[in-house]
């Protein structure tokens, strides 16, 4: 089973990348060269070393499918690397920076939904997919139920990412506030 965001991934890579490359080499004729040389041109393009690695994985899960599916006797994507980029610095905002950041916020949804980001590290789908039911005001708290997603123009719903995405986030009274004022004026 393949989330939908996973499957649109998959063919995002398809499209983008692996088709043009190597779409024109029969799948028997396909070499470690070949591979070896799409990973190399995929991030001499500026690609992020992650992003070729995904793409990577996508191509790897296809010819372990032809493997087991007797369509080819190798994997030719077995033992190939993504060639090492330079890291780039993260840079981490300083705990005044965040609170500058908290203090510019508006007091509307979005306001609401950047300071619960900030504060909770919730990913994006799962802020999304918040629902008033999910949040206790007077315990302080959220349950992370649903992951709430746009792929491919389809709003999708579904289950966190892993199992341990369904859980409990507990906030400070800041941004209790901030949801108790937002709930307020989202009532008729």
């Amino acid at each position: 089973f393949l989330r939908p965001s996973t499957r649109a991934s998959y063919r995002a890579h398809l499209e983008k990348y692996l088709n043009p490359a190597i779409g024109g080499i029969s799948l028997e004729r396909l070499s470690v060269t070949d591979v070896e040389r799409l990973t190399h041109n995929l991030s001499s393009k500026g690609l992020a070393a992650a992003t070729v690695q995904r793409i990577l994985a996508t191509l790897r899960s296809a010819m372990a499918h032809a493997v087991r599916t007797g369509l080819i006797d190798k994997n030719p994507t077995t033992g190939v690397r993504v060639p090492s980029q330079v890291v780039r610095p993260i840079h981490i905002w300083t705990p005044d920076e965040a609170a500058t950041f908290l203090d510019r916020l508006t007091d509307d949804a979005l306001g609401v939904l950047l300071r619960l980001a900030l504060v909770t590290g919730m990913r994006r789908g799962e802020l999304l997919g918040l629902r008033w039911s999910h949040v206790s005001l007077t315990g302080g708290f959220l349950f992370v139920q649903v992951s709430r997603l746009s792929i491919g123009g389809v709003t999708v719903e579904g289950p966190p990412k892993s199992r341990a995405g369904t859980r409990t986030v507990f906030v400070d009274p800041a941004t209790v506030n901030a949801l108790r004022q937002l709930q307020l004026a989202s009532r008729p």
